[in-house]
């Protein structure tokens, strides 16, 4: 799962969108074809509400009464978002512009100056870390965090359960990962020998090594996820181009073309597949699964989802239809539309609400999945305190 992929800039841009009822087209995201719209620290698109309570999220939604909504059902729309607000709790608070991702069992996040922070789900305990990663926010783990050395001479890893324990330097690379053993990189250059394009290789902490886990690939791009133990680089900027899956464990590399979008939003790979959030033509947000990682069986989740009538009574216009974010929980990917976030079971294709807004627009600027506790982590756009409230998906998902 993939929050801060360093790809984009600290800024966020504000985009308030009011949503068709019938179409749910939206203009988000950012793209070399669309280089005006917005996108969120992270680089997804944004949906940023007008000043509202931090809890509610800001601007009003569309009257109930302009939904196709059944006129009956199991339970009303309000009901559900108090019965799931009532689940969560509040995890840490982060500062205005910080960036955030998940290990196993922390949220960790970076403020604009670089500042370190963890929190961790059993404890609830923060852990505000010695030292800083002056150019984005790490890929932690459990056990490591991997930070640029302040004069990018080297690549400085640290034990992550500590406040500034440096365990090693390694030689620098541009882009990396730390995981529950050690540090993913992915080196374009091995021993002053540029490599024209980019290897995967594996620091273990245990035995000190570094091993190849792929061959060359033909890009120079930096990585857009890493998650579930595999790596997705893509191949290009510009449609179609190769989305290269590297399974760190295994040492082996497939890939995927995506094609038939103006450009992708996050990548995560999951057991059933590749999951991308991308832009259609306008553009507006779609999720895609390359099932099996395979090109010939891909389908399109968005569409799926939005074609599963509204679950609640007197739900707001397009209760459920994609807008921003993706995160995943097991085959459920999780994804947020104007009024909350929502599950979708690739496997069974059902859909669960997983936390709903009360009345207003309820889309986070942050979402991640931590996978020891099945907790989803989020923050909502506009929150002038930057609560980060944690769901329990255990308590949730069926």
């Amino acid at each position: 799962m993939r929050l801060a992929n360093g790809r984009s800039s600290l800024s966020l841009v504000v985009v308030v969108l009011l949503l068709a009822a019938g179409c749910g087209d939206i203009r988000t995201g950012t793209s070399a074809a669309d280089p005006d719209a917005g996108t969120s620290a992270d680089g997804a698109p944004i949906v940023t509400p007008d000043g509202g309570e931090p809890d509610s999220g800001g601007s009003p939604l569309p009257d109930a009464s302009d939904t196709d909504a059944p006129a009956t059902g199991p339970e009303t729309f309000a009901a559900a978002a108090a019965r799931l607000t009532a689940l969560r709790i509040p995890g840490p608070l982060t500062s205005q512009g910080s960036t955030i991702t998940c290990s196993a069992s922390n949220v960790v996040w970076r403020d604009q100056g670089g500042t370190m922070h963890s929190w961790r789900y059993d404890t609830q305990k923060q852990l505000d870390y010695g030292f800083k990663a002056p150019r984005r926010t790490p890929f932690a783990s459990d056990a490591f965090i991997a930070a640029d050395h302040a004069g990018y001479t080297a690549l400085d890893v640290y034990d992550a359960t500590q406040p500034a324990t440096l365990v090693t330097s390694l030689p620098y690379a541009y882009n990396y990962f730390a995981d529950a053993t050690g540090v993913l990189r992915l080196d374009q250059n091995v021993g002053g020998v540029a490599l024209n394009g980019t290897k995967a290789r594996k620091w273990t902490a245990s035995n000190g090594q570094t091993d190849d886990v792929s061959t060359v690939l033909s890009t120079p791009q930096p990585p857009s996820s890493y998650a579930n133990g595999k790596v997705v680089i893509p191949g290009d900027v510009n449609p179609p181009y190769p989305l290269y899956v590297v399974d760190v464990a295994a040492k082996t590399t497939t890939s995927v073309v995506f094609d038939g979008g103006l450009t992708t939003y996050d990548t995560l790979p999951i057991a059933s597949g590749l999951v991308v959030s991308y832009a259609r033509t306008g553009p507006v947000p779609s999720i895609r699964l390359y099932r099996g990682y395979d090109n010939a069986s891909r389908v399109e989740l968005a569409d799926e989802a939005k074609a599963i009538p509204p679950i609640f009574r007197g739900s707001p216009a397009n209760e459920h239809t994609f807008i921003a974010r993706i995160a995943a929980d097991g085959d459920t990917v999780l994804y947020a539309s104007a009024v909350g976030i929502w599950g979708y079971d690739v496997v069974k294709g059902t859909l669960t609400a997983v936390q709903l807004g009360t009345g207003q627009l309820f889309v986070p600027d942050a979402m991640c999945v931590m996978s020891n506790p099945r907790a989803l982590a989020y923050r909502l756009n506009g929150d002038a305190v930057g609560q980060v409230w944690v769901a329990p998906l255990a308590k949730i998902l069926p």
